[in-house]
């Protein structure tokens, strides 16, 4: 598979929206299943989850030894600092001890955590468990061992400060006893006398201020209270079913809109027109639209005459329509329609086109080409008996090879038999000789050719068409296909002149999708706008049949105007006649 070309830069061919949704429309598939494979395996994952059930209790936090008047309750406690103390270690072991829990500390800690509330001192401490009274048990277990921690670390506290303080007194009180002693006995009024008693003065101050100390040191301790106890919860908190269930189906959705967008940058099939510009660099002459039915109800079927106001009818007119500006610049009358592979809807377009440009007053010869697999004349309910082959073969002549269809100047050259070598006959001077003498008797003739890969035969035809026109199937044909396709004909002197891209899908709200509203229109309208959308009641034998005379071996060299092909004058007269019928 080759890969697709690069669009050149600038301009308008740039990426827009639009083609982002073709890719995820083109890929619904695979993005679908990746979504639905995300959903179901998180659904699963989530049903086989063990339910974990979480209980909360809520602790009010205060200052456990009081505080300076006037503080602030936010500059003594620090809640982050509260809550980190309550997933501590020793908290830990509390809450093991009165739980009679043999798990250990880390495995307790597991299943602990604390939430803050801004603007308030509350403490929500969680705690979850596979029973739910086991997790109302532990958040309770943990809140209160973390007021005991706390108690017992301020009681510790306010020990420690009144051991210190009691210790200062008593050193002081000792240095008192030695001054008073010193001042017993010495003189009053000496030095020594003097300098003991401001001693003892100083000593007594800093007894009296140790004293109030002593006093301010405060007796009772409140770390907090439990606000509100945990209660056993009635209902699990995971696994959250629809959490995981969403979270998986945005999970697919996001890794199959990635295989989607690799998937179509590896795809080298062809979509749509901005697609198959990137492998031809000729003009598309028409996109059909997509038509619903099996394949095997679509083919034989001729939109043109049968289905005139549909818009597969309308794209085969609006290509009608380029082939003839095209053949008034380049005088060409051997139409040849080809496609890169088999079953890309040559033959329908061949035969929707003769039909086509047989609506338009002139003579048309449809040719199947295709010796192989010869199924033109299933179109126009003609005989495959005596046709091309068998002209080529010199089995037949090439007047009565040729038959007429029931379609207004419409002319068919059945395939024939199928013969050893087909590509050998479609080379052979006898088939230029015929395309020479068919090119003289009618107005077209379109060539209904096999296809271009794998097979020589319509290599063979290229060289001698006056046109070459291809035909893509939209979601089948492949771009390394079309681009090999499109050499091969280069190689053997040949020249594409444009596409047809067929069985394109246009989605509502596509640029387009708004001008098939047209083909629903009455048939007065329709009628009123363009008389050639309804097929025009034609007398039998209003346009004479080409007389065609006998091609093959016995006449190759035959020069000149054949003999069976009608005048000017002929001509003109047949078409002022067929105008005065249809007054």
């Amino acid at each position: 598979m080759q890969p697709r070309q690069q669009l050149p830069s600038g301009g308008d061919e740039g990426l827009d929206i639009r083609d982002y949704l073709s890719v995820l429309r083109r890929q619904w598939l695979v993005i679908a299943l990746f979504a639905a494979t995300g959903l179901l395996l998180a659904l699963v994952y989530s049903t086989m989850q063990t339910p974990i059930y979480t209980a909360r209790a809520e602790v009010l936090v205060q200052p456990a030894t009081g505080g300076s008047s006037g503080a602030r309750l936010d500059q003594l406690i620090s809640l982050d600092t509260e809550a980190r103390l309550v997933t501590s270690a020793p908290i830990a072991q509390l809450a093991r001890e009165r739980l009679g829990s043999e798990s250990s500390i880390t495995e307790l800690l597991k299943h602990v955590s604390v939430r803050t509330t801004p603007e308030t001192f509350i403490l929500d401490v969680l705690f979850w468990d596979a029973r739910a009274e086991q997790a109302a048990q532990g958040a309770n277990a943990f809140a209160e061992a973390y007021l005991d921690y706390k108690r017992e670390s301020a009681l510790e506290e306010i020990s420690r400060q009144r051991s210190q303080i009691e210790e200062q007194i008593a050193e002081l009180r000792q240095q008192e006893r030695e001054q008073t002693r010193i001042l017993d006995s010495s003189v009053p009024g000496s030095s020594e006398y003097r300098t003991a008693q401001a001693a003892l003065d100083r000593l007594e101050v800093q007894v009296a201020v140790l004293a109030s100390q002593l006093a301010s040191v405060p007796g009772l301790v409140d770390p907090g209270d439990v606000i509100l106890p945990a209660t056993a919860p009635t209902a699990p908190s995971s696994p959250k079913h629809p959490l995981n269930a969403g979270i998986g189906l945005f999970l697919g959705l996001f890794l199959g809109i990635v295989v989607a967008f690799i998937r179509d940058r590896g795809d080298d099939r062809v979509h749509d027109r901005r697609d198959l510009s990137l492998y031809l660099r000729v003009p598309v002459l028409a996109y059909i639209p997509h038509v619903r039915g099996h394949r095997a109800q679509l083919s034989g079927r001729l939109f043109v005459e049968n289905e005139p106001r549909s818009p597969a009818a309308e794209a085969y007119r609006t290509a009608r329509t380029s082939i003839l500006s095209l053949a008034a610049r380049r005088d060409a009358k051997i139409l040849a329609i080809v496609s890169p592979m088999q079953r890309e809807g040559k033959t329908t377009t061949s035969a929707n086109l003769a039909a086509a440009l047989g609506h338009t007053d002139r003579s048309v010869l449809v040719v199947s080409a295709d010796l192989r697999k010869p199924s033109l004349h299933e179109y126009f309910g003609v005989p495959n008996v005596g046709g091309l082959s068998d002209v080529l073969l010199g089995e037949t002549d090439l007047d009565k090879a040729i038959a007429r269809s029931s379609l207004p100047n419409v002319w068919v050259l059945p395939g024939g038999q199928i013969p050893a070598r087909p590509a050998e006959l479609l080379q052979s001077p006898i088939m230029a000789e015929v395309l020479t003498e068919l090119r003289q008797a009618f107005d077209f003739v379109v060539l209904d050719c096999p296809p271009i890969l794998g097979l020589a035969d319509c290599l063979a035809i290229v060289p001698m068409a006056d046109a070459v026109f291809m035909v893509v199937q939209a979601e089948q044909s492949r771009g390394g296909a079309i681009a090999e396709a499109t050499d091969q004909i280069e190689r053997v002197g040949g020249r594409l002149d444009g596409a047809i891209l067929n069985n394109i899908r246009v989605p509502r709200g596509w640029p387009g999708h708004q001008g098939y509203g047209y083909y629903l229109a009455s048939p007065e309208y329709l009628e009123s706008q363009d008389p050639t959308h309804a097929p025009r009641a034609r007398p039998a034998g209003s346009r004479p049949t080409p007389s065609v005379g006998k091609v093959g071996p016995a006449t190759a060299g035959h020069a000149g105007r054949p003999p069976f092909a009608p005048s000017a004058e002929e001509a003109s007269r047949e078409r002022k006649r067929a105008a005065a019928s249809d007054e």
